[in-house]
């Protein structure tokens, strides 16, 4: 069955999704417990050790939450604006596009 807490797992995307709305619309985030530190180093983590991301991805995400998740607010948001890693392959910087 699905567990207890479904925000619990390292799960990747929904760390991405919920950094970027955290830091794109504070007062609107759905999860109030969130805060940036927390959702970067777990993302993080989740990064690191997903066994399906590629090498490559292991670099990306990591250096992307770090820098959304310390970033000043208006900092992160303009980097969360022009890039949020699981964002359809069109949306995504041309330099990203490449697949590894």
């Amino acid at each position: 069955g699905p567990p207890p807490d479904p925000l619990a797992p390292l799960d990747v995307a929904l760390l991405g999704f919920r950094l970027a709305s955290l830091r794109l619309d504070p007062l609107g985030h759905p999860f109030p417990g969130d805060r940036p530190h927390r959702l970067a180093r777990d993302g993080i983590r989740g990064a690191l050790t997903n066994p399906l991301l590629t090498p490559r991805d292991r670099v990306i995400r990591p250096a992307w939450f770090a820098l959304v998740g310390l970033l000043p607010r208006r900092a992160a948001a303009r980097l969360v604006r022009r890039f949020v890693p699981d964002t359809p392959l069109r949306l995504r910087p041309s330099w990203l596009k490449r697949r590894s």
